[in-house]
């Protein structure tokens, strides 16, 4: 006798679906032994079973990619100095986006290493993050009143470069020091922004290329601490 709608279909007749994996079903749901499906899908079950994978931010590669990019255009804008001999617009636009990035980074550094790193780490990271906030300013004023060199912008702010020179060193010191010991970042490059820092201090009064020698020591520090970042076995995974 051929099976009527009213009829049940066997479990084994239904191609395999299983009723309660489908984000429409719904018990009592079976109508002549088919799935109904209904217009309004139950999505509370189905997020409950399946619950979407919850979205963060990379931040070991997200510090590690500004660290590399910024340190390179601050480094550029030190070249083109040693090129042209003064001051121009393009170059103190360069130095302006190195620069102002750098307090950010360097507190980023200090985040990915958390809590290996000690608090002596947070105490120089803040240091050195605020003397770029302040040199950063004096950018901006030679870029509005068209100062033509490094040494005129130093007179003109005269003992105030003096305090945040030194404020770098000790904070350059500080945060070199405490990456070393931190042992999440490779030692070399804590060791190298300690001794760069005592350089790019001690050639602030000396000639361009002296100071970019000087810069070229804790630009090397930095790009190791990002190119390490990025080779981070965690940060090559897609979040």
């Amino acid at each position: 006798m051929p099976k009527t709608p009213t009829d049940p279909l066997p479990e084994s007749s239904q191609s395999g679906v299983q009723h309660d994996e489908h984000p429409n079903y719904r018990d009592g749901d079976r109508r002549c032994g088919w799935l109904r499906l209904d217009p309004v899908p139950d999505r509370e079950r189905w997020e409950q079973r399946h619950p979407p994978r919850p979205r963060r931010i990379d931040l070991p590669r997200l510090v590690g990619l500004a660290t590399v990019g910024f340190t390179a255009i601050y480094f550029l804008s030190d070249l083109i100095e040693v090129a042209q001999g003064n001051f121009s617009t393009d170059r103190l636009a360069l130095t302006y986006a190195g620069e102002a990035a750098i307090p950010l980074f360097v507190l980023g550094l200090y985040a990915v290493q958390r809590p290996q790193i000690s608090r002596l780490g947070l105490v120089g990271a803040i240091a050195y993050a605020y003397c770029y906030v302040f040199f950063t300013s004096t950018v901006v004023y030679a870029l509005v009143a068209g100062t033509p060199n490094y040494k005129d912008l130093t007179r003109i702010f005269g003992a105030w470069m003096t305090v945040h020179g030194v404020l770098l060193l000790l904070g350059g010191l500080a945060f070199g020091l405490a990456v070393a010991r931190a042992n999440v970042l490779p030692r070399w490059t804590g060791v190298c922004l300690m001794a760069g820092v005592v350089l790019v201090v001690a050639a602030s009064g000396q000639s361009n290329l002296a100071r970019t020698v000087a810069a070229a020591v804790p630009a090397c520090a930095f790009l190791g601490m990002g190119i390490a970042l990025l080779h981070r076995p965690d940060t090559k995974e897609t979040p």
